[in-house]
């Protein structure tokens, strides 16, 4: 623990401007990047999140730490409950289940769609894209797979930053909302990559 307590703060030797992605870089990567550029949602890249160094990063999590405030944390234990209770109930009159995909796979799902302010209405296609966005740090994709994920993950962007707007448009109360409206003292913000970035995160949880 001590040992990478101190590999963390070591971002100067480090660090994760030392090429990861570039290091693990598919022959077709270029097509891909190029398809989402077009689209307008890309590409997905590792350094329009939180893979980043400080001060970047100090600033990202200030940031982000608005949103996840203490009062809404707390809040979500009753409604974790209630969500819980409401899944078990779909199978254990049944005696049996597949604890993963009836249990352990909806229960953060729903939890963190409803904390986004996400309708459960398209929570098959919220794990769909959730899916597409982790498939390529797996590794070994082939082109055809790759270019499925990188359209899911446009899916996914698109409908994301719908959502961002309309937060923009009229503030609720829910982490979209949050994270739309958080700032810094000097009026740094999140920007819209950023936004889709945390929100992407966020859903793929």
């Amino acid at each position: 623990f001590e040992d990478i307590k101190q590999a963390l703060k070591m971002t100067d030797v480090l660090s994760n401007k030392l090429g990861f992605d570039r290091a693990h870089r598919e022959d077709y990567q270029d097509e891909i990047d190029k398809m989402m550029v077009e689209e307008g949602f890309g590409p997905h890249l590792s350094s329009n999140n939180f893979q980043t160094d400080p001060p970047l990063h100090t600033t990202r999590r200030a940031l982000v730490d608005q949103a996840f405030t203490a009062k809404r944390v707390e809040g979500m234990e009753a409604r974790i409950a209630e969500i819980t209770n409401e899944v078990l109930l779909q199978f254990i009159d049944r005696g049996s289940a597949d604890f993963v995909k009836e249990f352990a796979i909806p229960i953060p799902m729903i939890i963190i769609a409803e904390q986004l302010g996400l309708s459960e209405v398209r929570m098959e296609e919220f794990r769909r894209w959730s899916d597409a966005a982790v498939g390529p740090f797996g590794r070994g994709l082939s082109r055809e797979q790759a270019i499925d994920c990188a359209r899911d993950i446009m899916a996914m962007h698109k409908f994301l930053a719908a959502e961002i707007e309309m937060r923009r448009e009229m503030r609720t109360d829910d982490l979209i909302s949050g994270l739309v409206y958080a700032q810094l003292d000097d009026g740094t913000s999140l920007n819209m990559a950023e936004l889709l970035s945390c929100c992407v995160a966020l859903l793929a949880a």
